[in-house]
């Protein structure tokens, strides 16, 4: 009995360090965005300029974007302005109005708990 509970222990904290070696794998090649704003925000998103996705984050939410091999540009627009930002991987990021320059901006912040 001893010896098939040491076997379950032992497939569990398998299993355990797998899946936490994967998630650490998709993190790494991935970037967290918050939209702290009331607002579904449409962004571009892609490691060209040329060929950029659209995805549109729910207001409020932390979205995990796709899996890439290098740093992604994220496009905003504001009515006519559109800025451009180089992320870097594995970093957390926050959408919010910038009073101050009237356009949607982007942040690094800390890991969202």
């Amino acid at each position: 009995m001893k010896h098939l509970l040491s076997i379950f222990i032992g497939i569990f904290y398998l299993i355990n360090c797998n899946s936490q070696q994967i998630g650490d794998r998709v993190t790494k090649t991935s970037v967290v965005i918050y939209n702290n704003s009331n607002y579904k925000i449409s962004i571009l998103l892609g490691v060209s300029t040329l060929k950029m996705d659209t995805f549109k984050l729910k207001e409020k939410e932390v979205w995990l974007s796709p899996v890439y091999n290098r740093d992604p540009t994220i496009k905003l627009q504001t009515q006519n302005k559109v800025i451009a930002y180089q992320l870097k991987l594995d970093n957390n990021y926050m959408i919010f109005w910038n009073g101050k320059k009237k356009y949607w901006d982007i942040q690094k912040t800390k890991k969202r708990q």
